[in-house]
């Protein structure tokens, strides 16, 4: 769930220093943010497949003043609802793509529709929403 993230991160980055040019490289972008949400798919498609499950998985990360801890939890059913949330996703972006004018905000858009991906799988993951894990 972090690769749409942090591909639509480093978009909206590029975006911030390079406006004029990330604006004309449309084709490119959609590309490549559809690359990580593919990977991310085909990632839930490959645990689901090989029947991995993780009840819990604690990491625990400690800096000076931030205390940063991770539980994530991983089932078949937890596996399918990303498959599905990733290529419902994957059409979203492709029908933006073929559908749209690509006006001014096209690129910032589809950023946030791809960061908007990785949160909710991450949150998915991490047990945020309450799912049942049969």
């Amino acid at each position: 769930p972090v690769i749409p993230f942090l591909g639509s991160s480093l978009v909206i980055i590029l975006l911030i220093s390079f406006k004029r040019t990330m604006n004309r490289l449309t084709k490119p972008v959609t590309f490549f943010l559809s690359i990580c949400i593919l990977l991310s798919t085909l990632l839930s498609i490959f645990l689901f497949i090989n029947n991995v499950v993780v009840n819990h998985y604690d990491w625990y990360l400690d800096f000076a003043i931030i205390d940063f801890n991770l539980s994530l939890t991983l089932s078949s059913f937890i596996e399918k609802i990303l498959i599905i949330i990733g290529l419902i996703s994957l059409s979203i972006q492709s029908l933006y793509f073929f559908l749209s004018k690509r006006p001014q905000g096209y690129v910032l858009n589809l950023s946030i529709i791809t960061a908007m991906t990785g949160i909710l799988l991450f949150t998915i993951m991490d047990g945020i929403l309450p799912l049942p894990l049969s």
